[in-house]
C-alpha cells in the first residue's frame, strides 16, 4: 500500500502557527513543557526525601557561611569553596587552581535563612573562646594554632620544631539559649542542642528526625533536606524546559519533534541521578542552566538587537562563570552555535578573526594568572601589552567585518564578562596550591609514570562514553584504585584513541556543513576536554557529574539520529513510524526510570550510598573507607544488637533500603559472639583492604582504630591511631578521639589505683602517656603508681619526664621535693 504523505488538516494548521510536531501527539508547546515536567518529577520524586551524601557534608554542614545564612554570603563570594572545610581540617589548600563555585554555596545560605541559621557557624557550639570564665552574648576574639599541611604539623630546621604563626579570630560562644534562672547570662546548661526543637532540654522521639536511634548534629542537618532536595529538582525542571525552548526556538525551528526528543532524553538519563539528588552537585545544575539561557539571550539579540537582551546575556553569563568553570568555554562555542543554527549571523571569515579574539583573552587571563602566581610587577607591562593587543584584535575585527557589528558586541561583551569574572576570581583562590598534593586520593595519577597516566586519562574517555549508553552500574567514586592504571597497547586505549580521532574529524567536516550534529559532538567534546585531566588535573580519575555538561551534545546527536532512522523506514506509513518511535521510547524511559529512582534511593545518606556502592567498585579506597566506617557507626544501633535503648521507639526500625543485613548464619560461620562484632568486623575487613591499597589513607587508620577501641582492643586501637597521627599530627578527629579516650584511660587507672590494681593502673596510664605524649599529667600519674608499688627508681624517671615537658609543673616539682629531697 503505497504512503499518503499528505498532513492532516489539524497538522497543517499547527504548522502554519510555527508548530511542527510530526511524530509526537502535541498541538501546542505547552504541552510538551507539560510532559517533560511530568517525566521529570516522576522521576526525581524519589529523591525528595533524602538526607545528605558524599560532599554534601563539606560544602554545606562543615561551611560556616552557609550555616550563618545571609551573613555568611560576603565570605562566600570572596574564598574559596572548600576554604572552610580546609581551616576545619588545619590543612592547606591542595587542588591545582582553586575552586570559585559561589553562586550555589550562597544559594544555600539563603536556604539556611529559612530552615534556621546558626551564628556561630557551628550547629552545637557552647565553648569559652577567649576564657574569660563566661559566655558572652557578642562575638569576641580569641587565638587559635596556624593552619598546617596535613603532612606535617610544623616545619622543622636543624631538627628544632618552629610552629605555625597564631591566627586571631573572631566568633559567637554559642547559638542560643533558654534563661531558666532569669539572670540575664548564658550558662552551659542553658544552651540547648539544636535538635532540641521546643528548647525543652529532652530529647524528644520527634526531634530524631532521620530516625537512627541517636540525637546528634546529623538530626539538625536533616531539618532542611526537603527543601534543599526540592529545589535540585525544581532547578532541574527548569534546566529541563529551558533546553526544550532553546532546542525549538533556535537550534531545530522546524524539527520541534527533535527538539522535544533532546529534552527528553536529556532529562531521563539516569547518570544525571548523582547532580539532582546530591545536593552539593547543584553547581553542575545553574552552571548549564545559565549556560543554556545565555545561548538563548544571544540569539535572541542576533535576531533583535535589542539591548536588554545584550544585558540579559552578559548577567547570565556572569552567572553562569559564578557556578562553575565550563562557563569559560561560552567563547568557544557560542560562535559556532551561532555559525550551524542561524546562517545569517556568522560567515566563515568571521569565524577565524573571532578565534584569534578568542585567543587574545585566553592570553591576557594567563598573563593575570601568572602574576597573580608568582607576584612579580616585571609582568605588568606584558599585561598592559596582552591588552592591547586585545583591543586592536578587536578594532580589526570592526574595520573587516563592520557587517557583523552585533556579532562583535556579542563577543565583546561575554570576553569582558569573563574577565572581570578572572579577576575576581584570582583575587578569591590561589592558582597554585599551598602545598605539593601527594595525597594519592585527590591526585590520582601520582604513582603512575607518564606512560601510564597518559594511557589512563584516554581510557577514562572510553569510560564515559560507555556510561553514556549503558549507564551501569553507577558508583558515587572511582577513586584510586577502582580504575587501575593502563597501558598505551591495551585495546581498550586504543579503542577509545580511534573512538575520539574519529568524533573530532567527524566534528570539524560536520561543522563545516552547519551540520546539527557536528554542534553535538563539540559540546560534547568541549564539555569533556576540562574534566579529563588534560589541561588540568582536577583532583580525580573520573566522576559521573562531571559528564553533565556534556550529555546535553549526547542527548542533541542521539534524538538526530533516531529520528533520522525512523525516517529512513520509508516503507512505514506515518502511524507506524509514531506507533513504533513511541512504544521505544516508552521502553527506554521505563528502564531509565527504574535505574534512577534506585539510585535516587542509594542517594538517601552516606549509610546508603557506601555500603550499596562498595559491591560495584571494591577496590575504590574511599569508598571502602566510608563503607568500613558506616559498618563501625552502625554496630551499635538496635537495628544490629537488636536491643532497643532507653527512650528509643523500638517500633521504628531503619534499614538503610535493606543494606543494613546482618544474618545469624553470619554471626555462626565467622565464629563472632553476636551481631555488633560482626559488624564491627565487617567493617574492619572494608578498612584494612583500604589500607592495603593505599598505605598513607589517614581515614582508613582513624576508623580502624574506632573500631578496635569498641571492640576493647586498646593496643590495636593506639597502633592504628599513631599510624594517623604519624600521618597526620594535625588531624581534628584524632585530637577528638585522643580527648575522649585519654579521659576513659585516666578514669580506668584512677578505678584500679583505688582497688590497688596497680599492675592494671600501670598498663593504662601507659597506654595514656602514648596518645598525650605532650602533656605532663600521665608521667606523674605513672610515678605515682611506681611509688605505690615502691619503685622509687622508675618514680623517679617518670617525675623526671614530666618534668622536661613542664617543667612548672607544681604537682610534678613538689613531688620531686617531697619523695626523693629528703
Amino acid at each position: 500500500m503505497e504512503e499518503n504523505n499528505q498532513l492532516p488538516e489539524n497538522a497543517l494548521e499547527m504548522q502554519s502557527s510555527g508548530i511542527h510536531f510530526k511524530y509526537f501527539p502535541f498541538f501546542n508547546h505547552k504541552q510538551a513543557v507539560f510532559v517533560l515536567v511530568l517525566i521529570g518529577l516522576i522521576f526525581y520524586s524519589t529523591s525528595l526525601y533524602n538526607e545528605y551524601a558524599l560532599d554534601d557534608a563539606i560544602i554545606i554542614h562543615q561551611n560556616d557561611d552557609v550555616l550563618k545564612g545571609a551573613r555568611g554570603i560576603k565570605n562566600i563570594m570572596s574564598s574559596d569553596v572548600y576554604a572552610n572545610f580546609y581551616r576545619r581540617m588545619n590543612a592547606s589548600d591542595q587542588l591545582t587552581g582553586g575552586r570559585y563555585r559561589p553562586l550555589s554555596i550562597v544559594s544555600f545560605a539563603l536556604e539556611q535563612e529559612v530552615i534556621g541559621t546558626y551564628r556561630s557557624g557551628f550547629y552545637d557550639q557552647v565553648e569559652d573562646l577567649n576564657k574569660n570564665g563566661k559566655l558572652d552574648e557578642g562575638p569576641v576574639s580569641y587565638t587559635v594554632q596556624g593552619q598546617q599541611d596535613e603532612s606535617t604539623s610544623a616545619l622543622t630546621t636543624n631538627q628544632k620544631v618552629i610552629a605555625a604563626p597564631p591566627i586571631v579570630q573572631s566568633n559567637y560562644e554559642y547559638n542560643a539559649y533558654v534563661d531558666a534562672n532569669a539572670d540575664g547570662k548564658a550558662q552551659t546548661e542553658e544552651c540547648y542542642h539544636c535538635w532540641d526543637l521546643n528548647k525543652n532540654f529532652k530529647n524528644d522521639a520527634s526531634e530524631d528526625l532521620n530516625k537512627d536511634g541517636v540525637f546528634n548534629e546529623i538530626d539538625c542537618q536533616v531539618k532542611g533536606a526537603f527543601l534543599r532536595h526540592t529545589n535540585n529538582v525544581l532547578l532541574y525542571e527548569l534546566l529541563i524546559v529551558l533546553i526544550y525552548i532553546l532546542c525549538k526556538s533556535y537550534f531545530f525551528k522546524q524539527q520541534h519533534d527533535l527538539a522535544f526528543l533532546v529534552a527528553l532524553l536529556f532529562a531521563v538519563h539516569p547518570l544525571h541521578t548523582e547532580v539532582v539528588a546530591n545536593v552539593k552537585s547543584r553547581d553542575d545544575i545553574f552552571s548549564l542552566m545559565f549556560i543554556v539561557l545565555a545561548f538563548i539571550m544571544a540569539f535572541k539579540f542576533v535576531n533583535n538587537k535589542k539591548t536588554g537582551h545584550l544585558l540579559l546575556f552578559a548577567i547570565v553569563s556572569f552567572l553562569a562563570l559564578l557556578s562553575k568553570e565550563y562557563a569559560v568555554l561560552m567563547p568557544l562555542l557560542l560562535p559556532i552555535a551561532l555559525y550551524v543554527f542561524d546562517h545569517q549571523s556568522v560567515q566563515k571569515k568571521s569565524l577565524l578573526l573571532l578565534y584569534a579574539l578568542f585567543v587574545g583573552l585566553g592570553a591576557l587571563m594567563l598573563v593575570l594568572a601568572i602574576k597573580q602566581v608568582f607576584a612579580v610587577n616585571v609582568l605588568v607591562f606584558i599585561n598592559v601589552a596582552a591588552l592591547c593587543c586585545y583591543l586592536v584584535g578587536a578594532w580589526l575585527l570592526i574595520k573587516r567585518d563592520a557587517a557583523q557589528k552585533t556579532l562583535l558586541t556579542l563577543m565583546l561583551s561575554l570576553h569582558a564578562v569573563t574577565l572581570i569574572y578572572f579577576i575576581i576570581r584570582l583575587a578569591a583562590v590561589n592558582m597554585v596550591p599551598g602545598v605539593v598534593d601527594s595525597e594519592i586520593l585527590n591526585n590520582p595519577f601520582w604513582l603512575a609514570s607518564g606512560q601510564e597516566a597518559f594511557a589512563t586519562k584516554i581510557y577514562v574517555l572510553l569510560d564515559y562514553f560507555r556510561l553514556l549508553i549503558f549507564p551501569h552500574p553507577l558508583v558515587c567514586d572511582y577513586s584510586f584504585d577502582s580504575i587501575k592504571y593502563k597501558q598505551l597497547s591495551d585495546v581498550s586505549v586504543i579503542l577509545s584513541m580511534l573512538l575520539y580521532v574519529v568524533m573530532i574529524i567527524m566534528c570539524w567536516r560536520l561543522i563545516k556543513k552547519r551540520h546539527a550534529t557536528g554542534f553535538a559532538i563539540l559540546l560534547f567534546l568541549v564539555f569533556l576536554l576540562p574534566i579529563s585531566n588534560f589541561i588540568f588535573p582536577i583532583g580525580a580519575t573520573m566522576a559521573e557529574r562531571l559528564l553533565f555538561h556534556s550529555s546535553l551534545g549526547f542527548a542533541i546527536a542521539l534524538a538526530w539520529m533516531i529520528l533520522k532512522g525512523i525516517d529512513a523506514l520509508s516503507a512505514w506509513s506515518i502511524k507506524m513510524k509514531r506507533t513504533f518511535l513511541m512504544s521505544s521510547l516508552t521502553l527506554i524511559v521505563f528502564l531509565y526510570g527504574c535505574k534512577t529512582w534506585e539510585r535516587n534511593w542509594d542517594w538517601k545518606n552516606d549509610v546508603t550510598l557506601f555500603l550499596k556502592d562498595v559491591k560495584n567498585a571494591p577496590n575504590s579506597v574511599l569508598i571502602l573507607g566510608n563503607a568500613g566506617a558506616r559498618w563501625i557507626d552502625l554496630a551499635d544501633t538496635k537495628e544490629i544488637t537488636g536491643v532497643t535503648p532507653p527512650g528509643q521507639d523500638s517500633s521504628i526500625v531503619n534499614d538503610y533500603n535493606g543494606q543494613l543485613k546482618i544474618t545469624d548464619d553470619e554471626v555462626k560461620s565467622g565464629g563472632f559472639k553476636n551481631k555488633r562484632e560482626a559488624a564491627l568486623q565487617r567493617g574492619i575487613g572494608y578498612l584494612k583492604h583500604a589500607i592495603e591499597l593505599h598505605p598513607r589513607y589517614v581515614n582508613g587508620y582513624l576508623n580502624l582504630g574506632l573500631a578496635e577501641f569498641k571492640l576493647g582492643h586498646d593496643d590495636k586501637a593506639i597502633y592504628y591511631w599513631e599510624n594517623a597521627r604519624f600521618l597526620y599530627p594535625d588531624n581534628p578527629y584524632l585530637k577528638l578521639y585522643y580527648n575522649v579516650y585519654g579521659g576513659i584511660l585516666k578514669q580506668r587507672a584512677e578505678e584500679a589505683m583505688g582497688k590497688a590494681n596497680t599492675n592494671e593502673a600501670v598498663k593504662q596510664l601507659r597506654y595514656l602517656i602514648v596518645i598525650a605524649r605532650e602533656n605532663s599529667e600521665p608521667w606523674y600519674l605513672l610515678a605515682s603508681a611506681f611509688k605505690q608499688m615502691n619503685e622509687l627508681n622508675k618514680a623517679k624517671n617518670c617525675l623526671s619526664r614530666a618534668k622536661q615537658i613542664d617543667p612548672k609543673d607544681e604537682a610534678t616539682n613538689k613531688a620531686l621535693q617531697e619523695w626523693f629531697d629528703k
